[in-house]
């Protein structure tokens, strides 16, 4: 079990090494907070290249004309969103129920 002084000795320690190695050290024990694998066993590293891969498949799907992005809010709260189908400008903020603007 760790007690104050053993806490005190392992920063002493920590603080001692290189700032390379606090960063290594930090995360590992950020990692071991969560625990190392996700639920389907990825870690995050690797849920996040996913995730890079998949925005720039998006963003790429944009450039070249597939899709044609949508603001999330217009599929999130259609109510609030203003009809431009007249030609008119969407509004510059739009009030979500909470108050928020966007």
């Amino acid at each position: 079990m760790d007690t104050p002084n053993n806490v005190e000795q392992i920063l002493k320690g920590a603080l001692a090494l290189s700032p390379e190695e606090r960063g290594t050290l930090a995360a590992r024990l950020i990692e071991s907070l969560d625990g190392p694998k996700k639920e389907d066993g990825a870690t995050q590293e690797e849920i996040d290249a996913a995730w890079a891969i998949e925005a720039e498949k998006r963003m790429r799907e944009i450039d070249e004309g597939k899709v044609e992005p949508i603001l999330a809010v217009t599929k999130l709260w259609p109510d609030y969103v203003q009809d431009t189908s007249n030609g008119s400008a969407p509004p510059s903020t739009i009030t979500l129920p909470n108050g928020t603007k966007l």
